[in-house]
């Protein structure tokens, strides 16, 4: 009989975090992230807020991106209290390096020894290939206060081969990676404790806050193409700022990259599979 601590999780233990003010677990849900941005536009909520299902079938990404849940993958949406970005009403960006950077520490300590790093701005590579994807949005009404909600997708128990298409040979998840299964629920909970962390010393001290994720940065020395819109910015890449923007060398000069869609890496990442 099968473990279903690796396909499933266990509500009464989520239940009991003491980062979560208000849970709401699913079986089964199109998408974690929309069913948060609902129940945030209804007034229904608590903050932090988790919504978590077992098995998801619409998840999105960023922009048209669509995200492919597999059973024993994990799925979820935090909505927290969030400072925005100067005067505008955007979620300050570097909520979603500190999400990723959660993610990140806590794959350390499940794997040791297995490299893990951040894509800038809002993916996770296990190995070289791409084994999270976040995404941070804010509720389209207005609220007294500024929330951001989070979106989690991570490859923990779903194995590459059960991916269709070009996912097949560009994902990989922590089974896959270390040999073994995770119960969900455990790392559910330390993403969640470990963001909350993140958080805090995002508020406490900036700086401090962004040398955890500056310490998972993959692109560091790399050439990089990024694609805003129509337009394609291509430089060697200095690292993330502790603003959150991705710093560019280009022959026009240094510029610093507040948004956009990194679409080519030279030298690959999948060359660099050692931590």
């Amino acid at each position: 009989m099968s473990d279903s601590r690796f396909s499933r999780l266990d509500p009464a233990r989520i239940s009991e975090s003491p980062q979560l003010a208000d849970i709401r677990h699913y079986e089964s849900l199109g998408s974690t992230q929309d069913t948060a941005l609902e129940l945030l536009a209804a007034g229904d909520f608590e903050l932090p807020m988790l919504i978590v299902a077992d098995r998801q079938t619409s998840g999105r990404g960023r922009g048209s991106n669509r995200w492919q849940a597999e059973q024993g993958s994990l799925t979820f949406s935090l909505a927290v209290p969030a400072a925005t970005s100067g005067e505008s009403s955007t979620v300050d960006p570097r909520v979603s390096l500190a999400a990723a950077s959660a993610v990140c520490h806590v794959v350390a300590d499940l794997a040791p020894g297995i490299a893990c790093g951040i894509k800038w701005p809002n993916d996770v590579f296990i190995v070289g290939r791409k084994a999270c994807g976040i995404l941070v949005e804010s509720p389209t009404a207005e609220s007294p206060r500024p929330v951001a909600v989070v979106g989690v997708g991570l490859n923990v128990n779903n194995e590459v081969v059960a991916f269709k298409g070009e996912l097949a040979d560009s994902a990989m998840s922590l089974c896959d990676a270390t040999g073994r299964k995770f119960d969900l629920t455990d790392v559910l909970l330390r993403l969640v404790q470990t963001f909350a962390v993140e958080c805090e010393e995002l508020n406490r001290n900036a700086r401090q806050a962004s040398s955890r994720w500056q310490s998972f940065d993959l692109l560091a020395g790399r050439t990089v193409s990024i694609r805003q819109g129509s337009r394609s910015i291509v430089g060697v890449c200095q690292g993330v700022a502790s603003t959150g923007e991705l710093r560019v060398r280009t022959e026009a000069g240094d510029q610093r990259i507040a948004s956009g869609e990194v679409v080519a890496i030279d030298p690959p990442l999948s060359r660099t599979v050692s931590s």
